[in-house]
């Protein structure tokens, strides 16, 4: 499956990732992983169906 979202919100996600490796700090691994989740999701929309609500869930189901 391909996902495609608009072209400002693709580099915003990819300056944001891009900045979070140059700032990486091996001693917080688990702030990598928020960081990561944060940018995907919040500035990407980009979530695992998992995040999907009830009837969301309902139609992913059916779809499959």
């Amino acid at each position: 499956m391909q996902t495609y979202i608009s072209t400002d919100i693709y580099h915003d996600v990819l300056d944001q990732l891009e900045e979070l490796f140059a700032t990486f700090d091996p001693s917080k691994p688990d702030c990598l992983r928020t960081r990561l989740i944060m940018i995907l999701g919040e500035e990407g929309g980009i979530w695992p169906s998992s995040c999907r609500n009830g009837s969301e869930n309902e139609s992913l189901k059916r779809a499959a």
